[in-house]
């Protein structure tokens, strides 16, 4: 039996800006999930919901909004 595991990217905002960041990981790659961070704060997004691989990467791109 194989296990199943939920993808989860987190993002820590730093910043004194709000940060939009598309997220993806190598095991689900599309599509990439948005993500609206507010400054001093951390949020997530699930990237898939049935992976079969326990050592995704998590990649991101962030830009000031």
């Amino acid at each position: 039996m194989r296990s199943h595991y939920r993808d989860v990217v987190y993002v820590e905002n730093e910043c004194d800006s709000w940060l939009q960041c598309t997220v993806w990981t190598n095991v689900n790659p599309q599509p990439p999930k948005m993500l609206t961070v507010g400054p001093g704060t951390t949020e997530h997004a699930q990237t898939s919901g049935g992976s079969q691989r326990d050592d995704p990467r998590a990649f991101g791109i962030c830009h000031r909004k």
